[in-house]
């Protein structure tokens, strides 16, 4: 036990692993929180990770309430709090940023009424002993009504301990009650490029949004990602493209030519061409016309998510900026078993990959990914990106039977459509009439619907109507004839 000259900042009694399992207890249960973690005084806990895990707590059930009401993971979030303090301001190492996260992932499991048993007693103690130095000095304080609100005060709390606090009330709707709404449907939406979807969904998907594309192979499914990449680069915006479906050449050849209108083909066929698309591109680049897109191979389904985004957060330190555009093609390629990353609850090994658990866990760390490490992405925009994944659907199309996917087709687990904030659909139709885009999901002012039918331009790796303004752009000898006023 520690000496010092106030009786009641003496550490608590705890041992280090119990400290750790009721830490881990005050995450992860709010019910366990009311009872007993929101008196503890995170001063007074025996280690150093302990103090910082307590504090972290306590700022953010202040700020959002206790991490349990929002479905997310307590672990996770006191661990983003602590490593917000590190990265911020730079106070918090990032050694201890990954002692507190052992810590708590080594903590013992407590029972819920035992913990609460063997720690009301010391809390009680210590707010008998604040209550005695409070009740001393109201004679002696200036300001005596305070002095006895304190002491009032002190006596609630110590009537609490144990107990369970009532729930927060809220009084009628008013002004006030709008801005924290209109703070998430004032967030930045990054389009997809296709007015007719846009349209749909309120202008693109909002920062700090996570979803999908679905489709049968072969369908659309990295055109669509493809062409979206494109019109992110042309407003601007930054976009990290992580690919295990194509080749990066061919994924490379497939952009600059969406870019440039130069057709691959003629590109791949014609030096003149090629140069053509190399000057253009060019061009862009000078004239601040485009944000060049990065795109990243990866090896199939022993790549690691997490390594991934490691990578990507190389790529943003480089580039100086947040990446606006996160992109996956395919979720499928992804090491499914091995998805973590701070607090989350690792499933039985029993599950393999690509079963509906190892989904969810895919996406959830997708969804930690687009808001930035944040429960509200409208707290630090700049933190946050819109992250889009394409995703397989079983079974073959069948263009004599035509049929709008609904999202709840996505392989192997229908979690993904529960944890996502969006999701678009690919729909086959014929070659004449195209490619039907539907909104399967849309949270924060997007609706829902589908698209007429758009065609693709394979050649230039674009989306387009069906009536192709530029008929001609398909014919290289013709295109040149017309170049001039197509740009």
């Amino acid at each position: 036990m520690s000496l010092t000259s106030d009786p009641s900042k003496i550490p608590y009694e705890f041992r280090p692993d119990f400290e750790a399992g009721v830490l881990r207890l005050s995450a992860l249960y709010e019910d366990f929180w009311e009872k007993a973690g929101r008196h503890l005084d995170p001063e007074l806990l025996g280690t150093e990770p302990g103090r910082l895990i307590g504090k972290a707590l306590r700022e953010i059930t202040k700020e959002s309430g206790h991490p349990e009401k929002t479905g997310s993971q307590g672990v996770v979030r006191v661990v983003q709090r602590i490593q917000r303090w590190s990265t911020e301001d730079g106070r918090i190492p990032r050694d201890k940023v990954n002692a507190c996260y052992e810590f708590l992932m080594s903590a013992p499991q407590l029972g819920i009424d035992d913990a609460v048993r063997d720690v009301v007693p010391q809390i009680r103690r210590q707010l008998d002993m604040k209550l005695s130095s409070l009740s001393t000095g109201v004679l002696l304080a200036e300001d005596r009504d305070k002095a006895r609100s304190d002491v009032q005060k002190a006596l609630a709390t110590i009537e609490s301990v144990g107990k369970r606090q009532t729930a927060k009330r809220y009084g009628a709707l008013n002004i006030a009650d709008m801005q924290p709404a209109l703070k998430i449907a004032r967030l930045r939406r990054i389009p997809f490029g296709i007015p007719e979807l846009d349209g749909l969904v309120g202008g693109g998907p909002q920062i700090g949004q996570l979803g999908f594309v679905a489709a049968y192979s072969g369908v659309g499914k990295s055109m669509f990602l493809n062409h979206w990449a494109c019109a992110a680069a042309r407003a601007g915006d930054l976009c990290i493209y992580l690919t295990g479906e194509m080749l990066r050449g061919a994924q490379v050849l497939r952009m600059i030519s969406n870019l440039t209108s130069v057709d691959m083909n003629a590109m791949s066929g014609s030096e003149e061409w090629e140069n053509e698309a190399a000057v253009r591109y060019q061009w862009l680049i000078e004239k601040n016309q485009i944000c060049p897109p990065i795109v990243h191979p990866f090896r199939q389904t022993v790549t690691k998510i997490q390594d991934l985004f490691a990578i990507v957060e190389e790529y943003e330190k480089e580039a100086g900026r947040r990446a606006s555009l996160v992109l996956l093609d395919a979720d499928e390629h992804v090491d499914y078993e091995n998805v973590d990353f701070p607090g989350l609850e690792k499933l039985a090994k029993k599950n393999p990959p690509g079963t509906y658990e190892g989904y969810g866990r895919l996406y959830a760390y997708l969804s930690w990914q687009a808001k930035g490490g944040q429960d509200d992405p409208s707290d630090r925009p700049d933190l946050a990106r819109v992250i889009g994944a394409a995703s397989q659907v079983k079974g073959e199309p069948n263009p004599a039977r035509f049929k709008i996917l609904t999202g709840e087709e996505a392989a192997d687990s229908k979690r993904k459509i529960r944890i996502v904030d969006w999701a678009v659909t690919v729909n086959y139709k014929h070659a004449e009439q195209g490619n039907v885009f539907y909104v399967a999901k849309g949270r924060h002012n997007a609706g829902w619907g589908s698209t007429p039918p758009l065609s693709r331009n394979v050649g230039m790796g674009q989306i387009v109507a069906v009536k192709d303004p530029y008929p001609w752009i398909v014919d290289p000898q013709r295109w040149k004839r017309k170049q001039r006023e197509f740009w």
